[in-house]
């Protein structure tokens, strides 16, 4: 039996072991772990690194190459680097000393995205240019002097002459050959044999379709429930709802960050390690501008041109463009007070601009909430502006965006959401969290949950 080991086991660690830091590109407040070297932002994207990253005990346990790879301070790139460029002045000049260095940085922004080995790819580089400047032999004389370098796993030498044999064939498959060649590209420096290639888009590009083993996001489709909390958790939009249940679109759109993780209420996503193709940063470029594009073309398109095709039988809706949004008397039938005060409700068709919205208190309820609950205007509503919507079958990305806008401009002090107790309905409070979030407003935040037998289960 395996046991853990202790300086990775939580259970040992420090309150400072775990801490937040705010995101430098949009000032969210983002939760790392101490061995976290880099996270994904969930609000804005961006990828920011641990500024107290801490390996604790991997810097002297003798089996930590197997736990946490090469990243142990012997082997940190800026290490290697200082070694390699005071080396790289007994066998280049200043000009292309310079190209290495140019050469360095574009690895530095390579490694991170295709899940290559720094030290293998800095140490390629400096040998690779000492070939092209000096020839095989200074090769051969360079790797011996790089005794000094911190203590290297045995392999590491083979390692190397496979990625210089790849690079003088041209045939370049293994990651971190590919790492230096588009590095070495990226400044000028690469030359390509093949003219046919290069006119052809060069020699086939093996990064899209090699796959190494890697952490990615699996997703247990009979969990699944396909309430779409993981969608806009994704800043990469790998995940989408297909048929009914979230799927991995592409492995290559996948960070396997897991940052999607927390928002399943049904625990149906993992990270898993396995074979798959390697992230790749410019497809998720495109795929998201893709998905923008898309979106656009479903918001104004389908008015003007998909509805002139449809039988006006099937265009019936509830729309709210013949007239406006309009308070309503605090009185129901029957004598029954009621303390609806405007209409529209649905916040799908509630105008970001309503004069309704000046009530300082809302209640964002999810539509099941007011039939299952029969005190639901009496006890919950009082006055309160209204907006109801359904986590699980609306777009939820749509009420968040239009959520936040409406905290920014309306001065609301509280806020109670109520939910049904079933698991998607809990992505409504998620979603009102994060709106106030981004909005950057303070209000009260409460929460009412009610069983579907028709009592209040709880109040947050």
């Amino acid at each position: 039996m395996n046991a853990k080991c202790p300086g990775q086991d939580t259970r040992y660690w420090k309150a400072e072991d775990i801490h937040e830091e705010e995101c430098p590109y949009c000032g969210n407040m983002m939760e790392f772990f101490k061995t976290d070297v880099r996270l994904r932002c969930r609000n804005c994207g961006n990828k920011v690194a641990n500024p107290r990253f801490d390996l604790g005990c991997a810097e002297w346990c003798s089996f930590a190459e197997y736990c946490v790879g090469q990243v142990k301070k012997g082997y940190e790139p800026e290490t290697i680097k200082d070694i390699l460029n005071d080396e790289a002045g007994k066998y280049l000049d200043q000009s292309q000393l310079e190209g290495l260095k140019e050469a360095q940085k574009k690895a530095e922004e390579e490694v991170a995205s295709q899940g290559a080995e720094a030290m293998l790819v800095n140490l390629a580089l400096y040998l690779w240019l000492v070939e092209l400047n000096r020839g095989k032999e200074s090769v051969n004389e360079a790797l011996k002097n790089l005794k000094k370098l911190p203590a290297l796993p045995k392999n590491t030498y083979q390692e190397i002459n496979k990625i210089l044999e790849e690079l003088r064939s041209q045939k370049v498959e293994d990651v971190n050959a590919w790492v230096v060649k588009e590095s070495l590209r990226g400044v000028g420096i690469w030359q390509e044999d093949n003219q046919e290639a290069e006119k052809t888009g060069r020699m086939e590009d093996k990064r899209m379709n090699k796959k190494r083993v890697r952490q990615i996001v699996k997703i247990d489709e009979e969990k699944c429930d396909g309430c779409g909390q993981c969608v806009p958790a994704c800043a990469e939009g790998a995940i989408q709802i297909i048929d009914g249940k979230a799927r991995l679109v592409k492995e290559s759109l996948c960070d396997g960050l897991g940052a999607c993780l927390g928002d399943c209420p049904r625990g149906a996503m993992t990270l898993v390690e396995e074979e798959a193709e390697e992230f790749d940063e410019e497809e998720v470029e495109k795929h998201l501008q893709n998905l923008e594009e898309e979106k656009s073309g479903k918001e104004q398109g389908k008015t003007v041109q998909e509805e002139a095709k449809e039988p006006v039988k099937e265009r019936v809706s509830c729309s709210f463009s013949g007239y406006q949004a309009k308070t309503v008397k605090d009185e129901g039938s029957g004598g029954k007070e009621e303390t609806l005060s405007h209409w529209p409700v649905q916040l799908h068709l509630v105008p970001r601009e309503a004069a309704f919205l000046e009530n300082t208190r809302y209640v964002i309820a999810a539509d099941c909430t007011s039939f299952a609950y029969p005190g639901f205007h009496r006890e919950l509503l009082q006055g309160g502006a209204l907006l109801i919507g359904c986590p699980k079958l609306d777009d939820a990305a749509e009420y968040q965006d239009k959520l936040t806008d409406i905290f920014k401009k309306w001065p609301v002090q509280e806020v109670t959401v109520v939910l049904m107790e079933v698991p998607c309905c809990s992505g409504l409070y998620r979603l009102v969290e994060q709106a106030r979030e981004d909005a950057g407003a303070s209000f009260l935040l409460n929460a009412v949950v009610i069983g579907i037998n028709g009592e209040i289960k709880e109040e947050i």
